[in-house]
């Protein structure tokens, strides 16, 4: 995993590793809309969406490889969004993200 720390990291409760995977955010009873992750960790990921996701709004992501995890809308920055995961993911599935979907920043 990667050791990458963004600038203003000291306000994370983990470190995120840059990635370039393609999700899919629902909210309930809502259509599927994809998105485009750009970092992730245990306990949340940022990704980027040209529309609007309101701040505390409760989502399901899903991957291709798993099942749908329950996530919170919690930062909200022009069309660049946080979001935490409301259980965090564990060690072997994050590895498996990061593993798959890394991006090198130049």
């Amino acid at each position: 995993m990667s050791d990458y720390v963004y600038a203003g990291a000291e306000r994370r409760s983990a470190a995120r590793t840059p990635v370039a995977v393609s999700a899919t955010l629902r909210a309930s009873g809502g259509h599927r809309v994809n998105v485009a992750l750009k970092d992730i960790s245990e306990i949340g990921f940022r990704c980027e969406y040209a529309s609007d996701l309101r701040l505390g709004e409760q989502m399901w992501l899903k991957f291709n490889d798993f099942e749908a995890m329950e996530v919170e809308v919690i930062r909200r920055d022009g069309y660049d969004y946080g979001l935490s995961f409301l259980r965090p993911l564990h060690s072997a599935m994050l590895d498996h993200i990061v593993s798959r979907y890394a991006r090198v920043l130049a």
